[in-house]
């Protein structure tokens, strides 16, 4: 290997004038190297070493301390003369407190007993908006670390990423985290932990069982036996105990690694972060790159402009990296603006919830609620919110970006949509703060469709043998109901009506397009579906799959807000060990704007709810089809 000039490593701040610069905050000390220099030369010299090489994918349920650990990791590896600890994190994660994209950071580290590691940790989401990426990243891992909140509850959201993990096959580790709040009840202690364990393994059956305290700094690992889990907590902690931690989890990833960790020729792409209205790539290559080479990202061949080595508090720029470590890279922005930026979701998210629902939590009787939809599927871009820009050329080039960043993210004309109010709340953020554009929020609705599910008269002879489904979309024109594309669908009929064979299939076609289009419907088509649902044709609406926990002091506010949000409950448990309730429920979207901060704000935080965008149901209350219209008729006068 060539002898690494330290020159061509920088360490660099999060603005987009640095970023595009050659500036570096050390500067070269005449006659000799300084501490700096040779902290960035050693760092350059394990960037591109075939050295032991993981990626570790942190997973989990929000306030888990996902975060925390990957910044207690980068702690051990910060750059001397780097004052400020800078994070990939954005300023809308900053302002929140919590992550909403996928960040890798890498981190270089040895334990006692064990060779010196390049870990690339990836810090992903834990809001139910952005579950369709975090399950994603799990195929991009080489090890799966969850981490949960000993003092809540294993979420339908947990459920769903321990199915996902499980799918894969990955090693994985548990680690229970926050027990410094529940230690001083012994019974307690023992009840919660085995309570998680038991309802974890039920789905998963992880490598190892952590408990820890990252706030009081101990991490210790559990006996198979799961007995006697309160005495492995420690009565007091050493000042430099964080140390543990490190050593313990950097062990067991290095003896794993070993064992089960497969090279992949693909290259893993983790998604797309925005840092100061430059747009940076995350991937971990799988073979040696430098800057100028072409690599493949969105079926679309790039060349590398600049690679920036993620660790705790600056981002380092070099010219080479190798295989197997998680960078940012940068390519020419007007290129990324032409990328192709379908979203496609992962099949087996659907797959997991309905077999999580069905089996592992509340049994058969599920299928009850769901068999009249025959087309239960996760929906994107449900809630829409239309703007009003002051330069159209400016927002088009900023949705292009934002559409990288959020996947998922769906745009026509100048309606936004996307899963949830999260989801959408960050989008505006980053279309005002970080890029900004000018606009203000004209409306804000959820998508409505039409979808034939009885059989149909056809203006046809009984030769004819296929028929186009179609529905209304706009004023101007009718779109094909299920492909945004405008490609026909063709379902046969037999006598000049569609057969119940035909429609299944045509419901099972509709579950593999993207046939959503942002554009909302108008008063004029809205009125007409009246008169059309008597005809064969069913206008549905979107519906959460919502989650909530509870305590028994806001039973009363749940259940007035769960009746006032038309919700329907479909099963209702009790959590043995704290005595939180749980309701699941199928709420419509339109009826929920707001819920979730609503629902925290006045239980004074005694209550909380996951949705997950789930699947459409059909409109039957005509009350709440008029609603539609007026409001559609609302946002069209305010135009006029």
């Amino acid at each position: 290997m060539d002898k690494p000039d330290w020159k061509n490593v920088r360490i660099v701040k999060h603005t987009a004038e640095i970023l595009g610069s050659k500036e570096s905050l050390y500067t070269k000390q005449p006659g000799s190297i300084s501490a700096e220099s040779r902290d960035l030369l050693y760092l350059h010299l394990v960037s591109q070493s075939q050295s032991r090489k993981t990626v570790v994918g942190l997973f989990g349920y929000g306030s888990a301390g996902k975060t925390t650990l990957v910044k207690a990791f980068g702690k051990e590896c910060s750059i001397r003369g780097a004052s400020v600890h800078i994070h990939t994190e954005t300023l809308y994660e900053k302002e929140r407190e919590a992550t909403l994209h996928v960040h890798p950071m890498v981190a270089f580290l040895s334990g006692k007993h064990t060779p010196s590691h390049v870990l690339t940790l990836i810090d992903t989401s834990g809001h139910a908006d952005m579950l369709s990426q975090t399950i994603q990243t799990i195929e991009c891992v080489d090890i799966a670390i969850v981490l949960i909140d000993i003092t809540g509850h294993l979420s339908l959201c947990h459920r769903i990423i321990l199915d996902a993990i499980r799918t894969s096959k990955k090693p994985s580790f548990v680690i229970l985290n926050k027990f410094d709040v529940i230690v001083n009840d012994v019974s307690l202690v023992e009840k919660m932990t085995n309570d998680f364990i038991n309802s974890i393994c039920s789905v998963l059956e992880p490598t190892a069982f952590l408990i820890a305290s990252f706030k009081s700094g101990w991490i210790r690992l559990v006996d198979k036996s799961f007995n006697s889990i309160f005495n492995q907590i420690p009565d007091r902690v050493e000042k430099h105990v964080q140390n543990d931690l490190i050593d313990i989890l950097v062990d067991i990833i290095s003896k794993s690694a070993s064992n089960s960790i497969k090279q992949t020729d693909l290259m893993s792409i983790l998604g797309f972060i925005l840092l100061d209205n430059v747009v940076l790539c995350s991937i971990v290559p799988n073979e040696d790159t430098c800057v100028g080479s072409l690599i493949t990202v969105n079926d679309k061949e790039m060349r590398i402009e600049s690679i920036y080595i993620p660790v705790c508090g600056c981002l380092i720029e070099t010219d080479r990296i190798a295989s197997g470590i998680g960078v940012l890279v940068r390519f020419d922005q007007d290129e990324v603006l032409n990328m192709n930026t379908e979203y496609v979701k992962p099949e087996y998210l659907i797959k997991s919830i309905t077999r999580l629902l069905e089996t592992e939590l509340y049994g058969l009787s599920f299928l009850d609620v769901l068999k009249p939809l025959r087309m239960a599927e996760c929906v994107d871009g449900v809630i829409r919110v239309k703007l009003s820009v002051d330069d159209q050329g400016e927002f088009e080039s900023g949705v292009k970006k934002l559409k990288l960043v959020y996947c998922g993210l769906v745009h026509h004309a100048n309606v936004l949509g996307g899963p949830g109010e999260a989801f959408m709340d960050a989008v505006l953020h980053d279309l005002r703060v970080m890029l900004e554009i000018k606009f203000e929020v004209v409306a804000v609705f959820c998508a409505l469709k039409e979808v034939v599910v009885n059989e149909f008269e056809m203006n046809a002879g009984e030769r004819d043998t296929t028929a186009q489904a179609k529905i209304y979309m706009n004023e101007e024109s009718e779109i094909n109901l299920y492909t945004g594309n405008q490609i026909f669908v063709n379902i046969e009929s037999v006598n000049g009506k569609f057969t119940n064979s035909s429609i299944e299939r045509l419901h099972n076609n509709c579950n593999e397009k993207d046939y959503l289009s942002a554009q909302h419907l108008s008063e004029k088509l809205l009125n007409g579906m009246l008169d059309t649902v008597q005809n064969g044709i069913k206008v549905l609406e979107p519906t959460y799959l919502m989650e909530i926990v509870y305590m028994e002091d806001a039973n009363e506010l749940v259940c007035e807000m769960i009746c006032m949000s038309k919700a329907q409950v479909i099963h209702e448990s009790i959590l043995l060990h704290n005595g939180m309730k749980i309701k699941m429920c199928l709420v419509p979207v339109s009826e929920c704007f707001g819920f979730e901060s609503d629902l925290r704000c006045y239980s004074c935080c005694l209550a909380n709810c996951t949705m997950i965008p789930f699947c459409w149901n059909v409109l039957n209350d005509t009350a709440r089809l008029d609603t539609y219209i007026k409001c559609m008729d609302t946002i069209n006068s305010m135009h006029k």
